[in-house]
């Protein structure tokens, strides 16, 4: 299956989607990759975390919500993987810093993403260090969340398929002693804000993991890929019913959207210099744009629409000899074992990858009319 993985990577990088026949005249023209931020340390306080553990959660060295220095490494790491694989795809040329001006990064006013950004800026092209544009750090920024409200916490029942999931959270949480406060209590109602809650302790365990604690520190001895990835099971869960909710979806991302838009429309002339648009945000903006475009991916294992730390979606604008436009999509995200161990990429050893299919454009990409057309009508729809 990795063979086959690679395989379709290297097709895909050569200008060719999976089941695409098209020749050799089609490139890349540009790329707009917006990425989750990098592993950081929880936004929860110390003290609101142990409420819900029989023990202490480890110290991560940095304040609440901040990038890990080991988050740092592993955007680097991804970053360089950018570079070879635009490289690989004729988009880049690899002379130097030249090019330096073709490619913008612009990252949200948090500490982690403006960081996150920075990492890039470093990797994508070595040592060249290309500005990262931001407002100041706190100052909110509308382009990452529109805003339009949040859904009411409703009861959503207690579904046989994710009991299992709560039940293996609680034993890693407390092992065979008890929490103040249970993460779903006997005979409880799930409903959103429970799930919330589990959503919530699942993504720390998953940073724990991907920040390389080990012993006692990673879930307090109890924690394992495989109940991990149980657990991101409610994690993923949450995000489908709240934040791939269409209409709170659209509402949230309709800035974003446009944002994109626009850059790849400046784009597509064939004098433009513009190579690549490179935006960091956060898990919230991936699983808002696939609600909204009603699209999915599967990648390393995650489940459907996981959106792990450094996790990408990539908007690429092909063109062929004839001047005509198309737009296809793929998914990177590094898996939890190349995570864990911080694998330094290369084109044979590669992050996960999928083709990502807008629906209505089929596996061969959209043409440019019915990829703008789906992004106005979400944008607009957003608006309303």
């Amino acid at each position: 299956m990795r063979s086959i993985a690679l395989l379709l990577l290297a097709t895909a990088c050569a200008g060719i989607a999976p089941g695409q026949t098209e020749g050799p005249d089609s490139r890349l023209k540009f790329c707009v990759i917006l990425s989750r931020h990098g592993v950081r340390a929880p936004t929860w306080t110390p003290e609101r975390l142990n409420a819900y553990s029989s023990q202490l959660w480890p110290d991560f060295g940095v304040p609440p919500s901040y990038l890990t220095p080991r988050g740092e490494r592993l955007i680097e790491l991804m970053g360089e993987f950018y570079g070879m694989w635009l490289r690989e795809a004729g988009l880049l040329t690899g002379k130097g810093c030249s090019e330096a001006s073709t490619i913008q990064i612009y990252a949200d006013s948090d500490e982690r993403t403006i960081r996150t950004g920075e990492a890039f800026s470093k990797s994508i092209l070595s040592g060249c260090n290309i500005k990262v544009q931001h407002k100041p750090e706190g100052e909110a920024d509308d382009l990452f969340d529109a805003g339009s409200g949040k859904p009411a916490n409703q009861p959503i029942g207690t579904p046989e398929k994710f009991l299992g999931a709560f039940q293996s959270l609680q034993k890693i949480l407390t092992g065979d002693e008890a929490a103040v406060h249970p993460v779903l209590a006997k005979d409880a109602v799930m409903d959103l804000a429970a799930l919330n809650t589990a959503s919530t302790l699942s993504e720390v365990m998953l940073l724990e993991y991907a920040n390389g604690f080990l012993g006692k520190q990673l879930g307090w001895g109890r924690l394992t890929e495989t109940n991990l990835l149980d657990v991101l099971r409610l994690h993923g869960e949450f995000a489908r019913l709240t934040r791939e909710e269409p209409s709170i979806a659209t509402a949230r991302c309709r800035n974003l959207l446009a944002r994109i838009l626009e850059a790849m429309k400046n784009a597509t002339p064939a004098e433009s210099k513009d190579k690549v648009l490179l935006i960091a945000g956060h898990d919230t903006n991936l699983s808002n744009i696939a609600g909204s475009l009603g699209i999915h991916w599967e990648a390393g294992g995650y489940q459907e629409n996981e959106t792990p730390p450094g996790g990408a979606l990539a908007f690429l604008l092909y063109q062929d000899r004839t001047g005509r436009s198309y737009v296809r999509l793929r998914y990177f995200a590094q898996t939890l074992k190349q995570l864990r161990e911080m694998t330094p990429l290369t084109m044979k050893k590669s992050p996960a990858s999928d083709e990502v299919t807008i629906p209505g454009c089929g596996k061969a990409g959209c043409t440019w009319n019915e990829f703008s057309d789906a992004l106005e009508k979400a944008i607009q729809k957003g608006k309303h």
